[in-house]
């Protein structure tokens, strides 16, 4: 693929990458076969001299992935490695960084919303978070503080930085853009509608100069200075009508007054970047082939080649250290299966980004790969939509409307009430094309015959920011990379349980029974009681296989956790692969009057059982103390295997007596092991 010079099809052509220092790592990278981008490469004497080369760029990589490889005291691209198989643990600063983006958003949009409000709606989004972080004793008082200085950075500040012809209610949150010219993909923290003022806000620390007075700004950190490089990037490759020298780009620290920071362009450090992103989608596509081996023997110093000093020595090195133990200390048969899993995870993402030859459509890949007419006959892609945007009466737009231009047999698409999509705008009279423009993200909530409801996964400030004119829009499938890094924390999750319950799983050990348990309840005929007496004596592990419709969960499930519910203060996790199912067990438990909680999307939930959705829940909660006694005093939580691996959180919280995974069958081993290991 060449971009920037007409390509002569058929012929070959003969690449320099020598002549250019930042690209004399190439040879390292690619392989007979591979896939190159060369982004706006000369052409002198039947050669091209690129500017850049991205490898295999139908694999994107995320801006964050690719950032968070810069660390102050060294570049690391093996550190993306250890970021997946990281778990993921809430402090107190990630939740600040967190809601400080929320007052960020607020500001942008109403800069009279008062504190306590912006606090409440925080509470109510992040409640697991917030019940498990330590070291929230000066939250509000760092909260307060950053939030002053956010009104006088865009208040006073930045309108100096660019000429006062910033506008707040020409602002867009968290626009989305992918590239397959660069190989990235990134979620910007807000962008003018111009597509020219750029900010991504951190709630953390910037760096000092030694010598200098403390709370005296001077540098940003290497990561964030990356990722913003990155964003320009995506603009100045992928937005073919803007030009670099155009684009405003800055990072707001919001701990500091005057923590706004203009960064310039850095061509050599987009270089750089595109560099480590090379590195890891060549790594990433090795592990579907090779697996992770290396893993069992690689250390600290192998992942951070040269690193020193204090930061270093003291905790990065100790705690790679002890995060690697457990795939070193695991038994032969721990490791190999762990490994196995791994492998097969990594395949399962490469085939979830690039898709099987074997199958049309497959892959996100084929959001850009695949022609207007194959989407159309495939059923994936919505097109030629207007959009209606509905009177929020002041308030952020949560969801919009499209509107289908003609009737659409919705019968043979690809869309679902709860699939997760994103949609873009596109000019009426050319294809869809959603690598040159804005995408937004969300999940689709209804579809009728006339027209389809999204709910914005980052609600807007102000109905301009859909205004397109003389445009259409579209809707495609999404794809997170969120939803395969839960299974990698599953994966380690396992390596990190007590021996007894490994065993278990790897059947090392037999499952144990309590032939002394007898039932409390009575379950209507003596088969239901077998089965439902057999489960109570199971202290391990009990399985009830059947052909559809013979009362598993009609009778199978609910019998269990009716009898589970006799025994004072036990409490039960129910789960399933898919959201209908988990919509079953639901309305089972309503009809039997059983009170529970469902935690997991508002929109994949069946319309009959949001009332029993956590932030539903979570409504009349007005502090952590009665929150934490809301989950105390629920005894039965439900939610998809997909959303509990997002909310490992919730094991912190609540301890479970009894797991019961629904339609287990349609699970793959990674995306419920993590449960059996969580349950104690």
């Amino acid at each position: 693929r060449i971009f920037g010079v007409e390509e002569d099809s058929g012929s070959d052509i003969e690449i320099d990458y020598i002549h250019n220092d930042s690209l004399s790592y190439i040879a390292e990278c690619i392989s007979k076969g591979d896939i190159l981008s060369l982004v706006r490469p000369r052409y002198e004497n039947d050669v091209l001299y690129p500017e850049l080369i991205v490898v295999n760029p139908d694999f994107l990589v995320n801006v964050t992935t690719i950032a968070a490889c810069f660390e102050d005291y060294g570049i690391f691209p093996m550190a993306s490695v250890l970021n997946k198989i990281k778990p993921r643990n809430i402090s107190s600063d990630i939740l600040l960084g967190n809601f400080a983006g929320q007052l960020l958003d607020e500001f942008i949009y109403d800069n009279d919303t008062p504190y306590n409000d912006s606090i409440r709606n925080f509470f109510r989004e992040n409640i697991m978070a917030i019940l498990t972080c330590d070291g929230l004793d000066t939250f509000h008082e760092r909260a307060m503080e950053q939030k002053g200085n956010i009104s006088h950075i865009i208040r006073d500040v930045f309108p100096k930085e660019i000429n006062d012809s910033f506008k707040s209610d020409r602002t867009i949150l968290e626009p989305s853009f992918i590239s397959p010219i660069l190989g990235i993909q990134g979620r910007m923290d807000w962008l003018d509608m111009s597509y020219r003022i750029v900010v991504e806000q951190k709630a953390g620390k910037a760096q000092y100069r030694r010598g200098v007075a403390e709370g005296v700004f001077t540098k940003h950190k290497e990561s964030h200075y990356i990722q913003v490089q990155l964003y320009r990037a995506l603009l100045h490759y992928g937005m073919v009508h803007i030009d670099n020298e155009n684009i405003y780009s800055f990072l707001l620290y919001s701990k500091y007054r005057d923590g706004l920071v203009h960064v310039a362009t850095a061509p050599k450090a987009i270089a750089k970047a595109i560099e480590v992103r090379n590195k890891i989608s060549c790594m990433e596509l090795s592990f579907g082939k090779d697996g992770y081996a290396f893993l069992s023997t690689i250390k600290a110093q192998d992942i951070y080649p040269k690193a020193q000093g204090l930061l270093w020595e003291k905790y990065v090195c100790p705690q790679t250290e002890k995060l690697l133990a457990p795939i070193r200390n695991a038994s032969l048969v721990e490791r190999e299966y762990y490994l196995r899993f791994m492998k097969f995870v990594s395949t399962e993402h490469i085939l979830s980004k690039l898709g099987n030859r074997e199958k049309e459509m497959s892959g996100f890949a084929s959001v850009w790969n695949s022609t207007l007419q194959e989407k159309r006959e495939a059923g994936c892609i919505y097109e030629r939509l207007g959009i209606i945007i509905p009177d929020t009466d002041g308030k952020s737009i949560e969801k919009v409307t499209l509107r289908f231009g003609k009737r659409i047999d919705n019968d043979s698409s690809d869309f679902r009430i709860g699939d997760i999509v994103m949609f873009y705008p596109y000019r009426k009279k050319s294809n869809p094309d959603a690598t040159n423009t804005i995408l937004f993200r969300g999940s689709i909530s209804a579809i009728g015959t006339g027209s389809m409801d999204i709910t914005l996964r980052h609600p807007q400030t102000d109905r301009k920011v859909f205004m397109e004119e003389d445009s259409f829009w579209a809707v495609e499938h999404d794809c997170m990379d969120s939803l395969t890094s839960s299974l990698y924390g599953g994966l380690y999750l396992f390596l990190t349980t007590d021996k007894r319950r490994r065993d278990l799983l790897l059947c090392q050990r037999k499952p144990e029974t309590d032939k002394k348990a007898v039932l409390k309840g009575d379950y209507g005929s003596e088969e239901f009681n077998t089965v439902t007496l057999k489960a109570i004596q199971a202290k391990d592990i009990f399985i009830i296989i059947g052909p559809p419709g013979t009362g598993k969960t009609s009778h199978g499930m609910l019998n269990i956790v009716k009898e589970h519910l006799l025994y004072d203060g036990s409490n039960i996790l129910l789960t399933a692969y898919t959201n209908r199912a988990v919509d079953e067990i639901c309305g089972k438990l309503k009809e039997n009057g059983i009170e529970f909680m469902r935690i997991g999307s508002e929109n994949a939930c069946a319309p009959e059982y949001r009332d029993s959705m956590l932030r539903k829940r979570m409504e009349c909660v007005s502090n952590i103390n009665e929150a934490r006694i809301v989950f105390q005093q629920t005894r039965v939580i439900c939610a998809t295997t997909s959303s509990l691996s997002s909310h490992p959180e919730l094991f912190r919280i609540k301890h479970f007596d009894i797991a019961v995974i629904d339609e287990a069958s349609q699970s793959l081993e990674p995306q419920i092991v993590g449960i059996p290991c969580a349950v104690n």
